[in-house]
């Protein structure tokens, strides 16, 4: 069969999971078999050396998020579609197996060079097995609204995490990043922003920052109480 790379993926906390937990896991171990468009995963191993556990899974060569800042001035149309579609593809495979991915973003949809083709990675349950039930996890932007006030994830927040990617193919930079960055210059007083304007390069290295801090991962949020959400039309 050849020569083929494999990564190892830490989870977090599996030594508190429960049940159920391992039984979602073995769910969505069989989904990445069965389904070409997901990232293919061999199963869990053991580290001897501290115990923790680890998904045993198939290298990719990079993430959405990271080919687009490198790639969006060079993608044709043709291109944006192709990565759209196969994303939905993919997210269709999982959903006929009624099973929610729970942690869609562009962090975990892969590129392999090899085959020319957009993978989905890390289901849901790759979150912190030992998370409270009055948390969530996810990447803030991604989350949807009826989540972050506390209903169940559902078939539609993962089409939630869909109409936040797309404009993110289209547009190149995702809005959240322009926005942090305005607000950031915002609030620079005179002297440093007459520095920030004799290195242009002040603007780009920030953008770089934000695209790679905690800011865009996923981690666990308490939202506490929240309002009711509402269409912008109401």
């Amino acid at each position: 069969f050849g020569n083929f790379k494999l990564i190892l993926k830490k989870l977090e906390n599996v030594e508190s999971a429960n049940q159920s937990w391992f039984e979602e896991a073995k769910s969505h171990l069989t989904i990445s078999n069965k389904w070409a468009a997901v990232v293919r995963c061999y199963g869990l191993t053991q580290n001897p050396s501290n115990g923790n556990y680890m998904l045993v899974m198939n290298e990719m060569d990079i993430d959405l998020r990271k080919y687009l800042q490198q790639n969006h001035n060079q993608l044709t149309w043709k291109e944006r579609i192709n990565i759209t579609y196969e994303i939905i593809l993919a997210l269709s495979y999982i959903h006929y197996e009624k099973a929610i991915h729970r942690d869609l973003h562009s962090g975990n949809i892969l590129y392999s060079q090899l085959n020319d083709y957009w993978y989905i990675s890390d289901l849901g349950f790759c979150g912190p097995a030992d998370k409270s039930s009055t948390s969530i996890y996810g990447n803030l932007p991604y989350i949807a609204p009826e989540v972050i006030i506390g209903r169940e994830y559902t078939f539609a927040s993962d089409i939630y995490c869909i109409a936040i990617l797309i404009p993110k193919i289209v547009q190149g930079t995702p809005l959240e990043y322009k926005n942090l960055m305005k607000e950031y210059y915002q609030n620079m007083s005179d002297d440093e922003l007459f520095k920030s304007e004799k290195d242009n390069s002040e603007m780009n290295k920030l953008e770089e920052n934000y695209t790679s801090s905690r800011l865009f991962r996923s981690k666990i949020h308490n939202f506490g109480y929240l309002p009711e959400p509402r269409n912008a039309t109401e």
